[in-house]
């Protein structure tokens, strides 16, 4: 058996045509490049931009205050201070004391300006409005001189005495009298007192006149009059009588 030979023949290796190792690199980066400018073109020209999202920040922990226990003030509530028995408060006269709440002025009488004692009783503060003055509220009235003969221009002290059931405020006491022969007082006074109950003195001066045919008066027997009023009311009145003799 005959065996052919057979000439082997030699492969050509191709040419491979060599890039440099960058080239790829540099195409990634490329295309890269060109999908963000894509992305930014279609957004400039639909007006929107890509914003990042904001990231909530957290908010701190706080930890709950606890307010401070407030002790509470207490309210003072008024209180009428009650008044002990054993100690009578005065109320109403002249300055018009009035009496505490639930209190009432229990008047010594119905007189003006009368007084009392605060005694309890419902509601405000009641004062009875007094009555005026009687005639006989006034038991006596006695007048006297400190002497009974005078001599012409002579100083004449007179002390009026008093005896009264009530108090009369506001009052007056006139003294006229020792009239000349031609209808002159030469006392003539008006005085506005304040009476207390019981028995009150009260004492004036009066000067005299001349005795002489100018002045009208003559030597002897002179008197005037002292009465009691209120509110032009007469309640009670006294004459008293004097001498009157020259100078020895």
């Amino acid at each position: 058996m005959v065996k052919k030979k057979t000439k082997a023949t030699k492969e050509i290796p191709k040419k491979e045509t060599a890039f440099p190792s960058f080239v790829p690199i540099a195409l990634s980066f490329i295309v890269i490049a060109l999908a963000i400018v894509a992305l930014y073109v279609s957004g400039a020209l639909d007006g929107t931009h890509a914003t990042p999202t904001p990231v909530p920040t957290p908010a701190p922990t706080q930890i709950p205050t606890v307010p401070p226990t407030q002790t509470p003030i207490p309210t003072a509530v008024p209180t009428t201070t009650p008044i002990p028995t054993s100690t009578p408060i005065f109320c109403g006269g002249i300055a018009g004391l009035p009496c505490p709440t639930d209190f009432y002025c229990q008047l010594d009488g119905d007189y003006p300006d009368a007084g009392g004692i605060c005694v309890p009783g419902p509601g405000a503060e009641q004062t009875p409005t007094p009555l005026s003055p009687k005639p006989e509220d006034i038991r006596s009235l006695d007048v006297t001189t400190d002497k009974e003969i005078y001599n012409p221009m002579g100083l004449m002290q007179v002390t009026i005495r008093i005896d009264s059931a009530r108090r009369i405020s506001g009052a007056n006491i006139s003294m006229v009298g020792i009239r000349s022969s031609r209808g002159y007082d030469y006392m003539n006074k008006n005085e506005r007192i304040s009476i207390p109950p019981g028995i009150s003195e009260y004492t004036f001066t009066q000067g005299l006149p001349s005795c002489s045919a100018c002045s009208g008066v003559a030597y002897g027997e002179h008197q005037f009059n002292v009465t009691i009023s209120y509110e032009g009311v007469p309640l009670k009145s006294v004459i008293k009588k004097i001498q009157m003799q020259p100078l020895e």
